[in-house]
């Protein structure tokens, strides 16, 4: 399987949102690791509510800064299961790795996230391929190596 990854998608309309549940897993990360979050991060809501991805990029950016740590999209990832995720969530009973990815590029696609997600077939390869508003301009390092661990483990445990 490959990624690619692009830049430079442009969307019209809408303010690209993310569902506050996206960023439990970062949230639930610096805590677990003991990191004192910003007070960007402590005005989050969780469940169903939305924030503008400009927030949650930021969110990444100010945590990544605080903690220093470059990789932390790639450690939050590990962390996380692709099911604590809302486009990870439809992948659980899906019966192949094809299915399920299929499934959470769907997912992907159902709300304004500012995000594109789609397979694309080489042969007998996958290519899994995402590509972000240039809305998304903070944080877009760690927003990326988190969805490439979470696409990682639905691969992985597929």
């Amino acid at each position: 399987m490959r990624t690619v990854e692009s830049y430079g998608a442009r969307t019209t309309g809408a303010i690209p949102r993310v569902v506050a549940r996206e960023l439990d897993p970062l949230v639930t990360f610096g805590e677990r690791v003991g990191l004192h979050l910003p007070r960007l991060a402590a005005g989050v809501q969780t469940g169903d509510a939305t924030v503008p991805l400009l927030y949650a990029g930021r969110i990444w950016e100010e945590i990544a800064r605080v903690s220093g740590d470059e990789g932390l999209g790639l450690r939050v990832g590990l962390a996380s299961r692709f099911e604590d995720v809302p486009p990870g969530q439809c992948v659980v009973g899906c019966p192949t790795i094809g299915r399920g990815l299929a499934a959470a590029a769907a997912a992907v696609g159902r709300y304004c996230n500012g995000e594109q997600m789609w397979i694309t077939t080489v042969g007998a390869d996958a290519w899994v391929q995402r590509r972000h508003t240039d809305a998304l301009r903070r944080g877009r390092r760690q927003v990326n190596d988190f969805a490439l661990r979470i696409v990682m483990d639905i691969v992985r445990r597929g």
